[in-house]
């Protein structure tokens, strides 16, 4: 979810997981695309506004279509949603996962990162959240945090070190909220 670059989506087809890639930006599928071609990778990108209630309930339908073992994964994505899409993140991971049961795993900008010298810049939404906020949505929906790391030294890119929490959350095949 929110691939950006891709990078991580193709390291993940690099190591033989099908993979599908869902982001806002029109030139993030498109570089997505472009890549998986060029390297012959099994990745698919498309596009998803996670404001938009119902492209969200079409996005967890079209992923639950196909049977296997599933993992939903957002790096860098909680904190740059505002409200109500980090809550369809959320329901779009549950409803994906309680198909089958199968893993969240999310990391993100915490409380504490703000005011922190940031190497992109200020002059983008971020919503720096308490990851206990994340923690209990995930619940409410029926998933089970089973792992959760705060701090720094977790996410250093070149020059900035920001403090991020990690948060693995299991969501048992058919749990209902």
């Amino acid at each position: 979810m929110g691939f950006g670059t891709g990078r991580d989506s193709l390291w993940f087809a690099r190591t033989g997981r099908r993979v599908r890639g869902l982001d806002f930006a029109e030139s993030a599928v498109a570089h997505g695309r472009a890549e998986a071609a060029e390297r012959d990778l099994p990745c698919e990108f498309d596009l998803l506004d996670l404001y938009d209630d119902q492209a969200v309930t079409r996005a967890a339908t079209s992923l639950t279509a196909t049977p296997g073992p599933r993992a939903v994964y957002g790096r860098f994505l909680v904190h740059s949603l505002e409200d109500a899409g980090r809550a369809n993140l959320v329901r779009l991971a549950a409803d994906v996962l309680r198909n089958g049961g199968g893993e969240l795993f999310l990391e993100f900008r915490t409380g504490k990162d703000l005011g922190q010298e940031h190497l992109f810049g200020d002059d983008h939404f971020r919503q720096f959240i308490d990851p206990m906020v994340v923690e209990l949505e995930i619940e409410d929906l029926g998933g089970a945090v089973t792992y959760r790391e705060e701090g720094c030294g977790l996410a250093v890119y070149r020059t900035e070190d920001p403090h991020v929490a990690r948060i693995v959350a299991h969501f048992p095949a058919g749990a209902r909220r």
